[in-house]
């Protein structure tokens, strides 16, 4: 008897190449993403909407300063470029992401969300929603889950899946149609 397993394609051992690149892309993208929140908490805290990248600097020489488990220095810069792509695309699209979140989460007014998780907020619905490329809703809410649970409060995991689940159905494209049939 076949078994299903038997036909799986076997990666051929020592062809490492791949999955180094993947880890280093992932770790590139978690960095990055990590990054923008604490330069989106600085832009937000100081009310500095207008010239978001104004702290950056100071920020990463803050980030920069060598710990046991920083990345890389290679990862860091690259991830810092990403994520000061990131505040820019996010400050340039606040007013709407904003609403998209005020609309999701029913009942909270955008300045009653704690600044931590409205930040994560606005990081994962700009890369899901306005981002270049955009990144997949799993990847994005994925993210903001482990985010809000590592830098949140208690349960800020909860309400960062809720919102961002609400606004992934929101804004998931609608069939076009022509004169009441489906194109």
């Amino acid at each position: 008897m076949e078994h299903i397993a038997d036909n799986i394609p076997q990666k051929p051992e020592g062809d490492s190449t791949k999955s180094a690149e993947s880890k280093s892309f992932k770790l590139q993208r978690s960095t990055s993403r990590r990054l923008a929140l604490q330069l989106l908490y600085a832009i937000d805290t100081n009310n500095a909407w207008e010239n978001p990248l104004e702290f950056s600097d100071e920020i990463f020489a803050l980030i920069g300063e060598e710990s046991e488990d920083a990345p890389s220095h290679t990862v860091l810069r690259k991830s810092w470029s990403r994520s000061r792509k990131l505040s820019q695309g996010i400050s340039e699209k606040r007013q709407e992401i904003d609403g998209m979140i005020t609309k999701a989460a029913k009942n909270w007014a955008l300045q009653r969300i704690n600044q931590v998780d409205r930040n994560i907020l606005r990081l994962a619905t700009y890369e899901m929603c306005f981002a270049t490329p955009l990144v997949t809703p799993g990847i994005a809410i994925n993210e903001a889950v482990e985010m809000a649970k590592e830098f949140g409060q208690q349960d800020s995991w909860r309400f960062v899946n809720g919102v961002l689940d609400q606004i992934n159905k929101t804004n998931q494209q609608t069939p076009f149609t022509v004169g009441g049939e489906e194109a």
